[in-house]
């Protein structure tokens, strides 16, 4: 008898443990969200001045999703004042980087401060959605004031994933 139960005492700890890894599992992807946004790096410590810098993009930044942007991490003490939707400086002086998308064809997309995440990465939109036979080749970045961002990034989602 003592067998016996030792046997069904090893099985429902076996049940008990797989059940418990499966609400973990389950309470993980529920608290974490599946990935929407797929960050590719295009530069790190990238020096944004009042002339345009360009950087080469082709055949890192793809159309894989059906929504694309630029981000550009900041760092101390710049940040975004979200009540405003602008980017600031330490003194609280609002800064406007221009963000440019050019093509191997050489159309240009204008970039626009779209969304942020966090308060230290401006996520920059197309002024139009970018079609999958276009193939980015260029960005090009300038701002009025000079600054360093910590990293500039490529930026794909679907908008379903999202909801």
């Amino acid at each position: 008898m003592y067998k016996k139960m030792t046997k069904v005492a090893v099985c429902a700890w076996i049940i008990v443990g797989l059940t418990l890894f499966s609400a973990f599992y389950a309470m993980k992807n529920l608290l974490m969200g599946k990935e929407v946004y797929h960050d590719t790096l295009l530069s790190e410590n990238f020096d944004i001045t009042p002339d345009w810098k360009e950087i080469d993009i082709r055949g890192i930044a793809k159309i894989e999703r059906d929504r694309q942007m630029v981000g550009i991490r900041l760092q101390d003490p710049y940040e975004i004042d979200f009540e405003a939707g602008v980017l600031r400086n330490g003194t609280g002086q609002v800064i406007e980087p221009e963000v440019r998308l050019v093509t191997d064809k050489g159309k240009i997309y204008r970039m626009y401060f779209g969304n942020a995440r966090g308060k230290h990465l401006a996520n920059y939109r197309p002024e139009v959605l970018l079609s999958d036979d276009e193939i980015p080749d260029k960005l090009q970045i300038r701002c009025n004031t000079p600054f360093q961002v910590s990293r500039v990034l490529w930026t794909t989602y679907n908008i379903k994933d999202l909801k």
